[in-house]
């Protein structure tokens, strides 16, 4: 594997430091298989976007503030 392929630039101000208020307004992103959109949602979309047979997955890890270090 070559780590430089996960040097890329990207906006710092877009990485989340605390959840969203209230939670249901967090971002959500969807694909439409059958026509290959993505589109931005919110968490509150679900009920609206969900249909019988559909899969969702639900990623519950928590993000602790720390730090690796090493040396190669």
């Amino acid at each position: 594997m070559d780590l430089s392929q996960f040097n890329f630039p990207f906006d710092q101000t877009l990485v989340a430091k605390h959840p969203v208020h209230p939670r249901d307004h967090a971002r959500l992103l969807v694909l439409t298989r059958s026509t290959g959109d993505i589109t931005d949602r919110q968490v509150k979309d679900l009920p609206t976007i969900l249909r019988p047979g559909d899969l969702l997955v639900v990623n519950n890890t928590k993000v602790i503030p720390a730090r690796l270090w090493a040396k190669k």
